[in-house]
């Protein structure tokens, strides 16, 4: 049974201020979930994306705002969102403390489309 300590998992820079970990995935031999935690700090963000696949968010600490379809909506932990598949959405750190974020995904071939 694969388990994995989160505070020995690599951490991928994704985007200035953004910190990626894939905590279960494809190289822990999942076959059909990612899931992971994603850090933004003041003033990050996520751009602008979308996925061929439903993304569920678990907003554990910080606030920020959400971008969906053109639609901003403030956000504050504790928060759950789902972000249905092909729905174009934008994560912004408007506060001054880190933003905690667990994803997952239905998939481990998971594509980021940017616009």
């Amino acid at each position: 049974m694969p388990i994995v300590k989160n505070d020995d998992v690599e951490v991928e820079q994704m985007y200035p201020l953004v910190e990626r970990k894939e905590l279960i995935g494809r190289k822990m031999g999942a076959a059909a979930i990612t899931m992971g935690e994603i850090t933004i700090y003041p003033g990050g963000e996520i751009p602008l994306h979308s996925h061929k696949v439903e993304d569920v968010v678990l907003l554990r600490e910080g606030k920020g705002e959400i971008h969906m379809d053109g639609e901003v909506v403030k956000v504050e932990a504790p928060m759950s969102i789902l972000i249905p598949a092909g729905v174009k959405h934008r994560v912004v750190n408007t506060g001054s403390e880190p933003i905690l974020i667990i994803f997952g995904f239905p998939a481990i071939e998971v594509e980021r489309i940017l616009y």
